[in-house]
């Protein structure tokens, strides 16, 4: 296979109507697909072989983690024999454009280690919320997933002393909303045992202070935006400076601008020192937002913005 042969990886449960209407479409850009389920019983695995040609490995997961599919991810990358590997749920999909910019910015950077693309998820009732993914990897036994709950590849390459660089392509994510509400109750009980268990994780306090938030449970998200924010954690530079902004946001909305404008000060302060981080550099939204809301603290404005944050 060429250099720039990309893999294609997933893991998948009672998926079969987001294959047929999603992800599938997108098998034929690919070199290869991996696909591993962990117990499927609605027609997935049959309509992989019949229809795809995919005989996907099995992989169990447990109830006592929720669930989680973190050792599912690890397995299914290591079976990849590609030099790259593109990461994917079955709700999600890229275009054919987006896989030949993946393939142009393999040829134009081989030393990076990944590389990050947009991640927009689309919903009926609200207008897109923007982010971003660091899906599309080299096939390297020290990249692997970390972390139980939204687990990803950035804190592996970061700790093996690599980068990533940006792509301008798009993942478009199309969630189901009926599933919503389960999922964030399901993702508090989860993130709560997680923060105990492993409280160095700090990607673990960021999404549970802003998961609580986005429940309208601003008082008891605030002590792990706020353990998040004061970590100062190199490892997870982005989730503390999000904690910054969240708390800041917050803190405001309480009448607190003293404590607000002290936060966002010290966010800037941390941004300084971590700006050389490859994933800081590719999050063009944050040193402008954290200049903005500096600005109207001082301005005395009713009430502070922030960008969306995606992957509640």
């Amino acid at each position: 296979m060429s250099k720039n042969a990309i893999t294609l990886c997933l893991v998948v449960k009672n998926e079969f109507h987001n294959i047929k209407n999603c992800v599938g479409k997108t098998f034929p850009f690919f070199d290869a697909v991996n696909i591993t389920d962990t117990g499927s019983n609605d027609g997935t695995v049959e309509l992989l072989r019949t229809e795809y040609g995919i005989e996907p490995t099995v992989f169990k997961v447990s109830k006592k983690n929720y669930f989680s599919i973190l050792d599912a991810r690890n397995h299914n990358i290591l079976l990849a024999k590609t030099n790259y590997i593109l990461v994917l749920d079955a709700d999600e999909a890229v275009t054919e454009d987006d896989v030949r910019q993946m393939r142009l910015a393999i040829e134009k950077d081989e030393d990076a280690d990944g590389f990050f693309l947009k991640w927009n998820t689309y919903t009926k009732n609200s207008p897109p919320i923007s982010d971003y993914k660091l899906n599309l990897f080299k096939r390297d036994p020290r990249i692997q997933f970390m972390g139980q709950r939204h687990p990803h590849v950035t804190v592996s390459i970061r700790d093996k002393g690599g980068y990533a660089k940006w792509i301008d392509a798009e993942i478009k994510h199309f969630p189901h909303p009926q599933s919503a509400p389960q999922k964030l109750k399901t993702a508090v009980a989860h993130l709560s045992e997680l923060v105990l268990e492993e409280p160095g994780f700090i990607r673990y306090h960021w999404f549970l202070g802003m998961t609580l938030h986005s429940i309208d449970s601003e008082r008891t998200a605030i002590p792990f935006l706020e353990a998040a924010a004061q970590s100062k954690s190199l490892r997870f530079p982005v989730e503390c400076l999000n904690s910054h902004l969240l708390l800041a946001k917050v803190y405001y909305g309480q009448g607190k601008s003293g404590d607000s404008l002290e936060t966002v000060e010290n966010a800037l302060a941390f941004y300084h020192r971590v700006m050389d981080d490859f994933e800081v550099q590719i999050n063009f939204r944050m040193y402008p937002t954290l200049k903005k809301m500096k600005e109207d603290i001082l301005k005395g404005k009713s009430r502070l913005s922030v960008y969306a944050f995606g992957g509640v």
